[in-house]
Protein backbone atom coordinates (compact mmCIF):
# COMPACT_ATOMS: atom_id res chain seq x y z
CA UNK A 1 0.00 0.00 0.00
CA UNK A 2 2.86 2.47 0.95
CA UNK A 3 4.15 1.46 -2.26
CA UNK A 4 1.44 2.57 -4.32
CA UNK A 5 0.72 5.54 -2.36
CA UNK A 6 4.04 7.10 -3.04
CA UNK A 7 3.69 6.06 -6.42
CA UNK A 8 0.61 7.85 -6.94
CA UNK A 9 1.73 10.93 -4.80
CA UNK A 10 4.70 11.51 -6.87
CA UNK A 11 3.00 11.47 -10.72
CA UNK A 12 -0.09 13.21 -9.49
CA UNK A 13 2.62 15.88 -8.47
CA UNK A 14 4.46 15.73 -11.79
CA UNK A 15 1.59 16.04 -14.02
CA UNK A 16 0.14 18.87 -11.53
CA UNK A 17 3.58 21.05 -11.78
CA UNK A 18 2.87 20.34 -15.77
CA UNK A 19 -0.12 21.60 -15.70
CA UNK A 20 0.40 24.86 -13.74
CA UNK A 21 3.51 25.66 -15.87
CA UNK A 22 1.42 25.32 -19.17
CA UNK A 23 -1.45 27.42 -17.82
CA UNK A 24 0.88 29.87 -16.01
CA UNK A 25 4.29 30.12 -17.16
CA UNK A 26 4.53 28.30 -20.93
CA UNK A 27 1.48 28.95 -22.70
CA UNK A 28 2.16 31.54 -25.21
CA UNK A 29 5.39 29.29 -26.12
CA UNK A 30 3.25 26.26 -26.67
CA UNK A 31 1.24 27.97 -28.58
CA UNK A 32 4.03 29.47 -30.65
CA UNK A 33 5.09 26.03 -30.99
CA UNK A 34 1.10 25.00 -32.46
CA UNK A 35 1.61 28.03 -35.15
CA UNK A 36 4.50 27.68 -36.44
CA UNK A 37 3.20 24.15 -37.43
CA UNK A 38 0.13 25.44 -38.82
CA UNK A 39 2.54 27.63 -40.69
CA UNK A 40 4.60 23.89 -41.81
CA UNK A 41 2.14 22.73 -42.59
CA UNK A 42 0.11 24.87 -44.74
CA UNK A 43 3.40 25.59 -46.49
CA UNK A 44 4.13 21.86 -47.22
CA UNK A 45 0.10 21.27 -47.89
CA UNK A 46 0.56 23.76 -50.59
CA UNK A 47 3.62 22.62 -52.78
CA UNK A 48 2.39 19.37 -52.44
CA UNK A 49 -0.94 20.35 -53.63
CA UNK A 50 -2.61 18.06 -50.57
CA UNK A 51 -4.50 19.06 -47.44
CA UNK A 52 -2.65 20.00 -44.38
CA UNK A 53 -2.10 17.28 -41.22
CA UNK A 54 -2.46 19.46 -37.79
CA UNK A 55 -0.51 16.79 -35.45
CA UNK A 56 -1.03 18.98 -32.10
CA UNK A 57 -1.41 15.92 -30.19
CA UNK A 58 2.10 14.51 -31.66
CA UNK A 59 3.55 18.16 -30.44
CA UNK A 60 2.21 18.54 -27.47
CA UNK A 61 2.64 14.99 -26.15
CA UNK A 62 6.15 14.86 -27.13
CA UNK A 63 6.10 18.43 -24.86
CA UNK A 64 5.26 16.41 -21.87
CA UNK A 65 7.09 13.33 -22.29
CA UNK A 66 10.62 16.21 -22.56
CA UNK A 67 8.90 17.38 -19.41
CA UNK A 68 8.87 14.08 -17.77
CA UNK A 69 12.47 13.17 -18.81
CA UNK A 70 13.32 16.32 -17.17
CA UNK A 71 11.68 15.60 -14.30
CA UNK A 72 13.82 12.32 -13.94
CA UNK A 73 11.76 10.21 -15.58
CA UNK A 74 12.58 7.52 -18.68
CA UNK A 75 9.91 8.62 -20.48
CA UNK A 76 8.99 6.68 -23.50
CA UNK A 77 7.14 8.51 -26.60
CA UNK A 78 4.46 6.30 -28.37
CA UNK A 79 5.78 3.07 -27.30
CA UNK A 80 4.90 0.24 -29.42
CA UNK A 81 4.23 -2.77 -27.43
CA UNK A 82 1.81 -5.54 -29.03
CA UNK A 83 -1.46 -3.85 -29.92
CA UNK A 84 -0.88 -1.37 -27.57
CA UNK A 85 0.74 2.36 -27.98
CA UNK A 86 0.55 4.53 -25.26
CA UNK A 87 1.08 8.29 -25.52
CA UNK A 88 4.01 7.93 -23.02
CA UNK A 89 5.28 5.37 -20.62
CA UNK A 90 7.78 6.94 -17.70
CA UNK A 91 9.49 5.20 -15.58
CA UNK A 92 10.50 7.61 -12.88
CA UNK A 93 14.54 6.62 -10.64
CA UNK A 94 13.97 4.59 -7.61
CA UNK A 95 11.41 2.08 -7.08
CA UNK A 96 7.72 3.75 -7.80
CA UNK A 97 5.95 1.66 -10.74
CA UNK A 98 5.62 3.43 -14.11
CA UNK A 99 3.31 6.34 -15.46
CA UNK A 100 0.97 5.63 -17.76
CA UNK A 101 -0.15 8.75 -19.79
CA UNK A 102 -3.11 8.87 -22.73
CA UNK A 103 -3.02 12.41 -24.36
CA UNK A 104 -5.88 14.05 -26.38
CA UNK A 105 -6.44 17.54 -28.07
CA UNK A 106 -9.65 19.11 -27.84
CA UNK A 107 -10.66 22.18 -30.01
CA UNK A 108 -10.02 22.64 -33.96
CA UNK A 109 -7.71 19.69 -35.03
CA UNK A 110 -7.26 18.84 -38.73
CA UNK A 111 -10.41 21.14 -39.52
CA UNK A 112 -12.64 19.09 -36.87
CA UNK A 113 -14.15 20.35 -33.24
CA UNK A 114 -12.98 17.44 -31.67
CA UNK A 115 -14.76 17.01 -27.89
CA UNK A 116 -15.81 14.81 -25.37
CA UNK A 117 -16.63 11.86 -27.81
CA UNK A 118 -12.78 12.23 -28.48
CA UNK A 119 -12.11 12.54 -24.35
CA UNK A 120 -14.00 9.66 -24.06
CA UNK A 121 -12.02 7.30 -26.69
CA UNK A 122 -8.92 8.45 -24.33
CA UNK A 123 -10.47 7.22 -21.51
CA UNK A 124 -11.07 3.55 -23.26
CA UNK A 125 -7.53 3.81 -24.46
CA UNK A 126 -6.60 4.14 -21.14
CA UNK A 127 -8.11 1.74 -19.44
CA UNK A 128 -6.81 -1.09 -21.95
CA UNK A 129 -3.36 -0.27 -21.30
CA UNK A 130 -3.85 -0.28 -17.70
CA UNK A 131 -5.12 -3.93 -17.88
CA UNK A 132 -2.30 -4.35 -19.99
CA UNK A 133 0.10 -2.81 -17.39
CA UNK A 134 -1.22 -4.24 -14.15
CA UNK A 135 -0.53 -7.78 -15.08
CA UNK A 136 3.77 -6.54 -16.62
CA UNK A 137 4.09 -3.83 -13.77
CA UNK A 138 1.27 -4.11 -10.81
CA UNK A 139 0.48 -0.88 -12.93
CA UNK A 140 -2.83 0.09 -11.35
CA UNK A 141 -3.02 4.40 -12.01
CA UNK A 142 -3.14 6.32 -15.42
CA UNK A 143 -3.80 9.77 -16.51
CA UNK A 144 -5.42 10.98 -19.21
CA UNK A 145 -4.46 14.10 -19.95
CA UNK A 146 -6.72 16.82 -22.30
CA UNK A 147 -4.68 19.70 -23.53
CA UNK A 148 -7.73 22.17 -24.75
CA UNK A 149 -6.72 24.68 -27.40
CA UNK A 150 -8.94 27.01 -29.20
CA UNK A 151 -11.01 30.01 -29.00
CA UNK A 152 -14.11 31.25 -26.84
CA UNK A 153 -16.61 28.70 -28.89
CA UNK A 154 -14.22 25.64 -27.64
CA UNK A 155 -16.04 24.40 -24.68
CA UNK A 156 -14.48 24.00 -21.49
CA UNK A 157 -14.68 20.21 -19.97
CA UNK A 158 -14.70 18.97 -16.41
CA UNK A 159 -15.14 16.09 -14.85
CA UNK A 160 -17.24 14.04 -12.13
CA UNK A 161 -15.67 12.63 -10.02
CA UNK A 162 -12.08 14.16 -10.04
CA UNK A 163 -10.71 10.66 -10.23
CA UNK A 164 -12.22 7.37 -11.63
CA UNK A 165 -12.16 4.06 -10.14
CA UNK A 166 -12.69 0.85 -12.26
CA UNK A 167 -12.47 -2.07 -9.89
CA UNK A 168 -8.38 -2.27 -8.86
CA UNK A 169 -7.58 0.63 -11.22
CA UNK A 170 -7.84 5.11 -10.97
CA UNK A 171 -7.88 6.84 -14.08
CA UNK A 172 -7.13 10.86 -12.89
CA UNK A 173 -7.92 13.38 -15.56
CA UNK A 174 -6.13 16.49 -16.07
CA UNK A 175 -7.19 19.56 -18.16
CA UNK A 176 -4.72 21.67 -19.34
CA UNK A 177 -6.30 25.02 -20.97
CA UNK A 178 -4.12 26.76 -23.52
CA UNK A 179 -6.74 28.20 -25.37
CA UNK A 180 -9.11 31.52 -24.20
CA UNK A 181 -12.08 30.79 -22.17
CA UNK A 182 -15.86 32.32 -22.59
CA UNK A 183 -16.41 32.72 -19.06
CA UNK A 184 -20.25 32.82 -19.47
CA UNK A 185 -20.15 29.76 -20.62
CA UNK A 186 -20.68 26.59 -18.77
CA UNK A 187 -18.14 23.55 -18.82
CA UNK A 188 -19.41 20.14 -20.35
CA UNK A 189 -19.50 17.57 -17.66
CA UNK A 190 -17.75 14.37 -18.49
CA UNK A 191 -18.95 11.62 -15.91
CA UNK A 192 -17.95 8.33 -14.85
CA UNK A 193 -21.53 7.07 -14.57
CA UNK A 194 -22.76 8.15 -18.28
CA UNK A 195 -19.00 6.44 -19.35
CA UNK A 196 -19.69 3.07 -17.80
CA UNK A 197 -23.42 3.15 -19.34
CA UNK A 198 -21.92 3.52 -22.65
CA UNK A 199 -19.55 0.56 -22.59
CA UNK A 200 -22.28 -1.47 -21.23
CA UNK A 201 -24.66 -0.65 -23.96
CA UNK A 202 -21.03 -0.98 -26.72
Amino acid sequence: MRFLANSRLSHKTVVDRYKTRCENYDWKNIQSIIERHIAEQKNIAEQADTSPRYYFEDLLTLNFARYLHDAGYSAHYRVRDGVHEPDILGKPSGKLSPIVVEAKVVGQLLGTERGKSWIEAGLRALLAYLQKYYDDYAVTDGYLVVFRIGDETTPMFTFQPEEWVFDQFTIIPKIINLGRINKNSYPVVITQEEFMNQRDEA
